[in-house]
Formats: C-alpha cells, sequence, structure tokens
C-alpha cells in the first residue's frame, strides 16, 4: 500500500487469504516486519517480530454466545485475554467486550484499566487511552494503523465510510449494495470473513454455513477449495451446504463442481441429502 508515492503497507497472504505478514516501511516509529499465526477458525492468537520471537499472544473463548441474537442464537469466538511482552516480561491482561464480542477494555493483574476504546456506530475508534494497546475491532476484524482501515479476512472495511473496500466476490447475493456491512446493522450483526452482509455472524447455524457457501464460490475456479475433498462424500456435504443455505445458485454450484472434480462427479438430485441419511 502507497500514500502520497510512499511504499507504506506490504501484505502477505497464506493459502486460506489469511494476513500472513505484515510490512510497515516510511512511517517513523511505527516501521517493522510483524507475523500472524491463526487458529483453524482464523482468529490470530500471536504476534512475531522479524526475528520470529512472539511478542504477544491472543486467548480466545469458541463459540461464545452474542446478544441480541436470541432466536438465531449467532455465536463468535470471544476474545478473553492477551498476553503481552512474550519474550521479556510476560503480562496476563483480561480483555472485556460489549454485545458483538468486540473489546472494549483491557484489566491488568489488579483490575486496572491499561486499555479502553468508545466506538462510533460503524466501528471506528472514536477514543482509546491507556498505556496498552489492542487491534481488534468487529468480530474477525484487525486494525491496521497505516491504512486506517480494518483487515476482515477475505475483504478490508473502511469504518470511517461503514463499508467494505472491496465488492462481494458473489455480486448482489447479500442485497443492494456489494459493499454494505451486515446490511447496515453494525450494532447486532457481525461478519467475521468478510463475506456474509447478511451478518449471520459465526458458528451459530445459517451463518457459518452461509459464509462457507461464499467461500466456496470465492476461490479461483474453486480449485482451491476442491483439491482437499477426497471422495464423493464430502462433494455431497459441499452440495448440501451450499444448496440449503444459497438454493438459488444450486445449479451454479453443481456445474462448478463437475467442471473442477477428476474425475466428474455425477451430481444428482439425490446428492442433495445429507450424506448420512
Amino acid at each position: 500500500m502507497s500514500q502520497s508515492g510512499n511504499l507504506i503497507g506490504t501484505y502477505t497472504y497464506n493459502g486460506r487469504e489469511q494476513l500472513a505478514t505484515r510490512v510497515i516501511t516510511n512511517s517513523g516509529s511505527a516501521n517493522g516486519t510483524t507475523y500472524f499465526v491463526h487458529d483453524q477458525w482464523g482468529n490470530i492468537i500471536a504476534e512475531l517480530d522479524a526475528t520470529g520471537s512472539t511478542v504477544r499472544e491472543y486467548i480466545w473463548m469458541p463459540e461464545a454466545e452474542i446478544a441480541p441474537t436470541r432466536g438465531s442464537r449467532t455465536t463468535v469466538d470471544r476474545p478473553v485475554a492477551v498476553v503481552s511482552n512474550v519474550a521479556t516480561s510476560p503480562a496476563l491482561l483480561m480483555v472485556h467486550v460489549d454485545q458483538l464480542n468486540r473489546p472494549v477494555k483491557m484489566t491488568d493483574a489488579t483490575g486496572a484499566d491499561v486499555w479502553s476504546a468508545l466506538y462510533s456506530p460503524f466501528g471506528g475508534a472514536y477514543t482509546l487511552s491507556g498505556a496498552e494497546t489492542l487491534n481488534a475491532r468487529f468480530p474477525g476484524q484487525w486494525f491496521q494503523m497505516e491504512a486506517g482501515l480494518h483487515y476482515n479476512w477475505h475483504r478490508h472495511y473502511d469504518p470511517s465510510l461503514g463499508r467494505y473496500t472491496q465488492p462481494d466476490p458473489l455480486g448482489f447475493i447479500d442485497g443492494p449494495s456489494v459493499y454494505a456491512y451486515t446490511r447496515n446493522s453494525p450494532l447486532s450483526k457481525i461478519d467475521p470473513k468478510g463475506l456474509d452482509a447478511g451478518g449471520g455472524g459465526g458458528g451459530g447455524g445459517g451463518g457459518e454455513n452461509a459464509a462457507r457457501c461464499k467461500l466456496i464460490f470465492q476461490m479461483k475456479l474453486y480449485q482451491r477449495h476442491f483439491e482437499f475433498l477426497p471422495g464423493p462424500v464430502q462433494v455431497n456435504w459441499c452440495i448440501y451446504d451450499c444448496s440449503t443455505v444459497c438454493p438459488a445458485p444450486r445449479n451454479s454450484i453443481i456445474s462448478r463442481i463437475q467442471s473442477v472434480y477428476n474425475p466428474p462427479y455425477d451430481c444428482q438430485e439425490e446428492t442433495l441429502r445429507q450424506p448420512n441419511e
């Protein structure tokens, strides 16, 4: 990323399209290289410096229920603690969250505030205070100071606009805007992967399936996803998950599977059942 002709940010992504390396240049004291380690659900669990030494670790509570979803019982992993200064003098900092599982405060072992945040409705930091820092924002988002944007796995989010900076990879599947965040309901809905404009959320039911469906569609020729499918049972699951959540593009899903699966897989109507039925 460049600003006024100066390169200030260089980013490298892994095979799951997660941010793996962030190099900041021409930014004074902020210059440096950070390596990110993710768990299998996409949460950042550690940051390493240019030498490979761990600088920070992040502790998460898997699939913690958030409000005010009630009926849908949307769940998303909750940040519960940060271990700072890992290589020198480790300190455990407890993370306090709001109704979306977004961090609003950190406290040290004595219970004293070391970081706190107030946010604007669409997630921008209105005020930040304290001696510590925390870049986690909306679930799945990570603040990048050099860009003023939030990294949101498959897209970047601009909190000053309340919109993504890249269009939905599927086009108008989630409403009239390809840039909208959670259909403009940021106080009650979430999009941890940057794929679900409907704001279904994390591990609770339809939101996760919808995000997975969209992830399949987004993959280049879908081959990157189907390389991990060793047989018809996995293909059945893929068709079932996508067709139950996104019934309209079902035929497109089937045709794409047929085009990349070698040998071609005969996607008959009965394959839309759950494989264990």
